[in-house]
């Protein structure tokens, strides 16, 4: 075995088979100790580190280096950064940049998993000035049927006054439509569709820098999942800009106190509604920013209120140094789904406001939501909306009981609209096509 393993790596034939025959020679005995020819295979181990080249090679013989050297930490050690300068090589010799990108985040993901901190921030340094990605965009018209559009805009145009369209427009849908249709669109367009069973995906965001890695069937899943209830939202997002648009311009903008009024009708908390109509206000002068940063901070706002009536202990306390806070919204929305929260709402909130989707919440929170369009400042409208409604005063003492028929109903039992549920599945339909 020694004389074949020799042979393999002189010719840096086949790493994987080198690593198979080294990996048997260098196994402990049957009682912890080494085995006769345990020094010779390791210095044939060390070897092998430096005569393949290629990244994944390399990476298979450090991580059997690492494993047998549990008592020589810089052997290790060294295992680690030959297997991170690799990486950083092969970023040297790529000219795309798409393909340093890729090469520059493996190193840098490698060397934070192998602990070695000084190559990682300097891939990440390179990382962040590499060349810029020339993206390109797949761009598909979709019509959605005019009779559909139609009958979803029919209330708007017909409404007696600003403040029937408003309550019909407070009853619409979940933007990112029905779960339960959307699951089993997702597990189709996986099956259809092989290419995203077997192959890894790497997501980029801001700057062009690596966001997540997706190569496990849950991932994937998980992937699609979200992207069809985003491309549900492109289509219910305009839907529901046109009707504040038409309400706009039908009866003109409401003032801030008629919309407070209107809107604490429903019982709501009294800053909730006082945010939500300027919110509105702010989206009818044509302000979007603005009313995306008043409005999605709310939703967690709303989400928080909801489980303290339910007295859910979502509070961290205090340990140490540690200040006492409150988790984030993703906590939020788990344990209100554990409460019987509605699951066309609960993904929807999801994947518009947290990372695995639009990661609307967070832009906002850290400055990377410059310049949002109306369609997203309507879905932050109705994501705060839905929320808002359905708290109430600080006054109110609620039994839990109504709390949870609340988030089971967040329409308060209004019947959906035949008029949704077929705009939903022209979009999951088209979205389909497009996928094929």
């Amino acid at each position: 075995m020694l004389v074949v393993a020799e042979d393999v790596i002189t010719r840096a034939d086949d790493s994987s088979a080198a690593v198979r025959l080294l990996e048997a020679l260098t196994a402990p005995g049957r009682k912890g100790t080494a085995q006769p020819a345990s020094a010779q295979a390791n210095a044939l181990l060390d070897r092998a580190l430096t005569a393949y080249t290629e990244p994944h090679a390399i990476a298979n013989v450090a991580k059997l280096i690492r494993k047998r050297s549990a008592d020589d930490h810089a052997r290790a050690e060294n295992a680690s950064r030959v297997e991170i300068a690799a990486l950083l090589t092969e970023a040297d010799k790529a000219i795309e940049p798409l393909s340093i990108l890729f090469h520059l985040g493996e190193a840098a993901s490698t060397a934070r998993r192998l602990g070695i901190s000084d190559l990682e921030q300097q891939a990440v340094a390179r990382l962040q000035s590499a060349p810029p990605v020339r993206w390109r965009t797949i761009e598909a018209e979709i019509n959605l049927p005019p009779l559909f559009v139609n009958t979803f805009m029919r209330p708007f145009r017909y409404a007696k006054g600003w403040r029937e369209a408003l309550s019909v427009w407070f009853a619409t849908e979940a933007p990112s439509g029905n779960h339960a249709s959307n699951e089993a669109t997702a597990r189709k367009a996986l099956n259809e569709t092989v290419f995203r069973r077997v192959a890894r995906v790497t997501i980029y965001g801001h700057h062009n820098l690596p966001k997540k890695v997706i190569s496990s069937d849950d991932d994937a899943y998980t992937h699609e999942l979200a992207r069809i209830e985003q491309y549900a939202m492109d289509c219910y997002g305009g839907l529901l800009a046109n009707a504040l648009d038409l309400t706009r311009a039908r009866f003109s903008i409401p003032t801030q106190a008629d919309l407070e009024t209107f809107i604490l009708g429903s019982g709501t908390h009294p800053a909730l509604a006082r945010r939500l109509a300027q919110a509105l206000r702010l989206y009818w002068v044509g302000e979007y920013a603005a009313c995306v940063h008043l409005a999605a901070p709310k939703v967690e706002a709303a989400a928080r209120a909801l489980l303290l009536e339910l007295n859910e202990p979502v509070y961290r306390t205090a340990v140490g140094d540690a200040a006492g806070q409150f988790p984030g919204l993703g906590v939020f929305l788990d344990h209100l789904v554990n409460n019987g929260f509605d699951p066309d709402w609960e993904r929807f909130l999801r994947t518009f406001l947290l990372s695995e989707g639009r990661n609307v919440r967070n832009f906002v929170a850290h400055g990377f939501m410059d310049d949002p369009d109306r369609h997203t400042a309507a879905l932050t409208l109705r994501a705060c909306a839905v929320m808002a409604l359905i708290t109430s005063e600080a006054t109110a003492q609620r039994d839990s009981a109504d709390v949870r028929a609340a988030l089971a109903k967040p329409l308060h039992g209004k019947p959906r609209r035949s008029s949704w549920q077929r705009v939903m599945d022209a979009a999951r339909a088209a979205y389909l096509e497009l996928r094929r």
